[in-house]
């Protein structure tokens, strides 16, 4: 091609047009394939041709234009097809400024597959065409002013400005799913050999968007008598925080509730489930049941002995026992005090100490008679919450069990960490030791009840039967059985050396959260989230009686004075204290200002710990 050519003729044509001409003034310095970058233009421009007579045309114009090269029309064509090539890629670089990096990956992949399934299918070819006229129109309109179009496209619905990280790491749901599995699988022991296919049409199909959920929600409160208010409250408030604000809404304290799809009532009683909460209203109109948490007569309709209202403590005489708590451990006034709810609570042997499990993810030592921390467990410690503790019968040591799927041993007197206990693949929820100190239980979501060996650190024995989480376990006082209770409604016992369950009780109809030997190992209590306290006769196998009086779930319940007295707790921040005989309730402790999740007793003293972050040691007479 010679400097002093100025312009080239182009005929352009199909069976359905004429012949046009057209001369480009100023032809660049250039090699012969900037020929076809025009010819493209003009062909864009004014012709609607099959790719037939594109390549005819092509031939045609370069052989008139370009005589003195004599190119065999082979070489044309291949000059031809490189320069569609080009002329392609360059069109898609400059498409994916505007694009996020998934949908032009899922873009290319679809051009290529219609190319390869529909090629000569004429009316796809023609709408590849239009498509490329559309990003040829853009190109000249972003040329002419730049700005407006960066504005156009920052204000178009249809451009996501993501950042470049952000879009690197997005995937279809069909591949997300994958993905999960294979993480779960590696997790779980797998070989992670997960196979996940080549790109199906499933890949194509857009993500949904993301749902941005509001930061601030209202929430209805209902109330009795059909009483309705509103709060409006920040989506990230903590549980402490809600009740505040529904106390300043009402003037009055309330318990928390709240029905699932299946109309069961969920009580809430820390930030995990006010979060549940949230999660599982999302896109429902929320709304929370308000209880007072005053007496009322529901509540002592079978009380035959009260205090007064909670937060006040006059000494009542009669009863079991009087209602006043005569020391208090933790609270504002401590400075090493637990700063968050406790979960679990046990004296040691001699009963001059105590060992306290916490959501804060410590346990402390307390002294009984100062009621001073004297050790706080931490060091290399959990990485969840701690939700059950018990001290060893020699006094020494303590174990404790966690959400994050172990079991720890520590030194009682100095805090030191002695062993980790790992097998379980979920939340541990309890863990006891054995009379003898040689063996510790353990119950987990897992729906295993584990037996450990203290010398050797090792799982010795699985229980396995139980179809739900598995949320107590305890050792009989002559130390041959065990008890469980499950998310299953039922109570078992096992003969836990030769692996046999002895017994299935059946009686409750929600969860069951604790699980009591009698002092003499004939009887078995079980407390559960059916607001029921049930008495067992292990050797006939049946149910002696049942105990109402919580309004609430119930979260643990023990004997005491020799099993002559039971003491149960729930959610409705009360201890209360019934006779084993008659299965009448005798007393209504108060004192607390949150769930009531343990209690222990030794001596005359009865021990609680709750939800306020405290732990109350209330007095418990002789007979």
């Amino acid at each position: 091609m010679s400097k002093e050519k100025e312009s080239l003729t182009f005929t352009l044509g199909s069976e359905t047009e004429k012949d046009k001409k057209f001369t480009y003034k100023g032809f660049p310095e250039k090699r012969e394939t900037d020929f076809f970058e025009m010819y493209y233009k003009m062909k864009e421009k004014t012709s609607k041709m099959t790719p037939e007579e594109a390549q005819r045309g092509a031939v045609f114009n370069f052989k008139k234009n370009f005589a003195d090269l004599n190119r065999t029309e082979e070489e044309i064509l291949d000059l031809y097809k490189k320069s569609k090539q080009k002329r392609e890629d360059k069109a898609r670089r400059k498409e994916a400024k505007d694009e996020p990096t998934e949908g032009r990956e899922r873009k290319e992949k679809r051009e290529r597959r219609s190319e390869r399934e529909n090629d000569g299918d004429k009316s796809d070819r023609k709408e590849r065409r239009h498509r490329s006229r559309s990003r040829s129109s853009k190109r000249r309109s972003s040329s002419k002013d730049p700005k407006k179009e960066r504005r156009r496209r920052s204000s178009s619905p249809e451009v996501e400005r993501t950042p470049r990280s952000a879009r690197k790491i997005a995937f279809s749901p069909s591949k997300e799913k994958q993905i999960k599995a294979h993480i779960d699988m590696i997790l779980n022991g797998g070989d992670g050999d997960v196979d996940f296919g080549s790109t199906s049409q499933e890949d194509t199909t857009p993500d949904p968007p993301a749902q941005r959920l509001p930061s601030t929600v209202q929430i209805k409160l209902a109330m009795e008598g059909d009483t309705h208010k509103l709060v409006s409250v920040a989506r990230d408030i903590t549980f402490d925080a809600i009740l505040d604000e529904i106390e300043k809404k009402c003037k009055k304290r309330f318990a928390i509730s709240y029905e699932d799809e299946e109309g069961d009532r969920i009580e809430l009683d820390d930030d995990n489930s006010l979060q549940m909460f949230f999660e599982s209203s999302v896109g429902k109109r929320l709304k929370l049941i308000c209880t007072e948490m005053g007496i009322d007569d529901k509540l002592t309709e079978q009380v035959t002995m009260y205090s007064s209202p909670r937060h006040t403590e006059p000494e009542r005489p009669g009863g079991a026992g009087d209602s006043r708590a005569f020391k208090t451990l933790g609270g504002p006034q401590c400075e090493d005090r637990h700063t968050e709810a406790i979960y679990c609570c046990e004296f040691s042997q001699d009963g001059e100490k105590i060992v306290t499990a916490s959501r804060d993810r410590t346990l402390k030592i307390w002294s009984t008679r100062s009621g001073e921390v004297l050790t706080t467990l931490k060091d290399k410690g959990h990485l969840g919450y701690v939700l059950s503790c018990d001290y060893s019968p020699c006094n020494h040591h303590v174990v404790s069990a966690s959400e994050d799927k172990t079991c720890k041993i520590w030194m009682a007197g100095n805090g030191r960490k002695l062993a980790n206990l790992n097998g379980h693949t979920d939340k541990v929820y309890c863990c006891k030791y054995s009379p003898d100190a040689k063996y510790i239980a353990s119950a987990s979501c897992d729906q295993v009840c584990r037996v450990w060996n203290t010398d050797t650190q090792q799982s010795i024995y699985s229980l396995t039967g139980h179809t739900g989480p598995v949320f107590s376990c305890t050792f009989s006082n002559n130390g041959r059985h065990i008890a469980t209770g499950s998310d299953d409604d039922t109570v078992r016992t096992w003969d836990w050396r030769s692996l046999l369950e002895t017994a299935v009780f059946k009686g409750h109809s929600m969860t069951v959260w604790s699980t009591n030997f009698s002092h003499d190992d004939k009887y078995l209590l079980s407390a559960s989230m059916d607001h029921q306290i049930i008495l067992w006769d292990i050797r006939m196998r049946k149910q002696l009686r049942v105990m109402k009086g919580h309004q609430t779930p119930i979260h643990h319940a023990v004997f005491a004075k020799n099993s002559n007295y039971i003491v149960s707790c729930a959610r409705d921040w009360t201890v209360m204290v019934w006779d084993t005989q008659s299965g009448l309730l005798k007393n209504t402790l108060n004192g607390h200002g949150g769930t009531v999740y343990h209690t222990a007793y030794h001596d005359d003293i009865l021990m609680s710990c709750s939800l306020d972050e405290t732990v109350k040691l209330w007095k418990f007479p002789q007979n």
